[in-house]
């Protein structure tokens, strides 16, 4: 959460009510299994809440070593992994713990991160998945399915800071390899916030939120337009913060403004 003057603070809210309480031992993701915040995203967070993971700092491009770290709780023990030996330009980001290993993706370097990466925690090796595929900003669905965006057969440039616009989302299925376009927007730079509790993409670009029910199909979304960077999705229904404050999107189709507190989501209602 950001207070009055844009200082970064983990905290609870309340609901109903959206009475909003700083805590002075926040972090970026509230474990409920262990009642600790962790220094780390809910991406980099085990199912269970019994492993973190988190990589050295490193700027891509240079040729430090990067090792990711793996820590039980509670116990606060560490296994070491390597990402990249030193000479390796690249620099990784966690995407999301499995049984199967730890799911990385190329960390960007002012633009999104790329590629999708598994890295085996019984030999320490890593294997690249989908191929030579644009992937961007891949998130992790159901078991299996990851969400991705791509700028499509017909890259559009994204103008003044490079690059082309993301106009895509595409499914991959892990075992096969195999990819489908889900929504496509021209014009458009979108990004997959997360998904609901049915492995469903909630996507948005620079206007619009939307609910990614079926292959071609959305349901929008409709919260102020504004920055959101993070979703949960719980038995309340799809929670969204950002710039405009913290909005519950429910089953029933319904938005629900909760409170205008400035945040990133770090956990679901308990």
């Amino acid at each position: 959460m950001s207070d009055s003057q844009y200082h970064l603070h983990g905290g609870f809210i309340q609901f109903p009510g959206g009475k909003v309480t700083m805590d002075a031992d926040g972090g970026a993701y509230y474990d409920r299994a262990f009642s600790r915040w962790l220094p780390v995203s809910h991406e980099a967070v085990s199912l269970d809440g019994s492993q973190y993971a988190y990589l050295d700092l490193k700027v891509p491009g240079t040729d430090a070593r990067q090792q990711l770290h793996l820590v039980e709780l509670p116990s606060g023990n560490e296994k070491l992994y390597q990402a990249a030996p030193t000479g390796d330009p690249a620099g990784y980001v966690v995407v999301s713990i499995g049984p199967e290993g730890i799911w990385l993706s190329y960390a960007g370097y002012e633009g999104p991160s790329g590629g999708l990466f598994l890295l085996d925690l019984t030999t320490g090796q890593m294997k690249e998945v989908g191929g030579q595929q644009g992937i961007f900003n891949p998130v992790a669905g159901s078991p299996g399915i990851f969400w991705f965006t791509d700028s499509g057969p017909n890259p559009q440039p994204r103008g003044g800071i490079g690059g082309y616009l993301l106009t895509r989302v595409q499914r991959l299925t892990v075992s096969d390899g195999m990819t489908n376009v889900w929504f496509s927007k021209d014009g458009s730079d979108l990004r997959v916030l997360g998904i609901d509790l049915t492995g469903h993409p909630i996507i948005a670009d620079e206007n619009n939120v939307w609910l990614g029910t079926a292959q071609d199909h959305t349901q929008p979304i409709a919260v102020p337009e504004g920055f959101y960077s993070a979703v949960v999705a719980d038995k309340h229904g799809i929670w969204l913060g950002g710039d405009k404050g913290i909005y519950l999107y429910t089953p029933n189709g319904e938005v629900q403004r909760i409170s205008d507190q400035v945040a990133a989501l770090a956990g679901p209602c308990f």
